[in-house]
């Protein structure tokens, strides 16, 4: 956040510029070889050649480097803003205010915000953590009783399937999947969902209330109860961890560790 807040300020300045753009540049480098997010780097980069723009170009742009005559000098002190200019001053401190409070919300909910993952949309939280997501749906018949473990993957595109480490996206796929199974809307179908996930290298742990029907859940702004909390989940951890092993040589490249590895959906529990 402080590299985002100082640098554009940093390369406007002259004396600060070839510097800054040495690290921008580092950084983007970094960003590409570290994290499979496509040409966002390289475009970045390209981006960056703004900061070229000969100052003399930016000076025909801007009112105040041109040479005040004496009238000029005598009225500034009668010149008021317009109604317009008001308006769009006013306007500009909503939009920063709005942009610099939003990204802070997540510090209102319960948990750890790398765990739950909650209010990390419109925020500067990117790249904090790394996770491995397994997650299965188990289908209830209200009437009958009968349960079934169901593939939600039909009703998701690639790209989705990569979303489902967000609870939000559990939730509406959950809605989605028992609206596709529902035949009688007055007694929907219940869908319950075992989710494991490992949070940076801790083992893969409960991430979701499997006792809670998710189709009956509705879509807030605020905590969702049904997350179990990291600190519960780790002193309810029965699954101890493997053994180490002996280190094995291998002729290729490693498997690099990302965001998305091991997501799994369906009946792989």
């Amino acid at each position: 956040m402080l590299f985002d807040l100082l640098v554009v300020p940093l390369l406007l300045w002259r004396r600060s510029r070839w510097i800054t753009l040495l690290v921008v540049i580092g950084f983007h480098l970094l960003n590409a070889s570290l994290f499979n997010i496509g040409y966002f780097p390289w475009l970045m980069l390209l981006a960056t050649a703004l900061v070229f723009v000969p100052p003399e170009q930016i000076a025909k742009l801007r009112l105040w480097r041109r040479n005040k005559t004496v009238a000029d000098e005598a009225t500034d002190a009668d010149q008021r803003l317009a109604a317009w200019q008001r308006w769009s001053v006013a306007a500009l401190t909503l939009y920063a205010i709005v942009q610099t409070v939003v990204p802070l919300r997540y510090l209102l909910y319960p948990g750890n915000p790398a765990w739950t993952s909650e209010a990390s949309y419109f925020a500067w939280r990117m790249k904090l953590h790394n996770q491995r997501f397994h997650i299965s749906f188990r289908a209830v018949n209200p009437v009958t009783g009968k349960s079934s473990t169901e593939d939600g993957r039909y009703l998701l595109t690639r790209v989705q399937e990569y979303k489902l480490t967000h609870p939000d996206m559990i939730l509406q796929l959950c809605h989605a999947l028992s609206r596709d199974l529902t035949s009688d809307p007055e007694r929907p179908v219940e869908i319950y969902v075992d989710a494991k996930l490992a949070l940076n290298d801790r083992p893969l742990l409960t991430f979701i209330d499997s006792n809670v029907n998710l189709a009956a859940e509705y879509r807030t702004l605020g905590h969702a109860q049904w997350i179990v909390p990291l600190e519960v989940a780790e002193s309810k951890n029965v699954h101890p961890p493997s053994p180490p092993q002996p280190p094995r040589r291998s002729a290729g490249r490693p498997a690099p560790i990302g965001i998305f590895e091991d997501v799994h959906v369906g009946r792989s529990l």
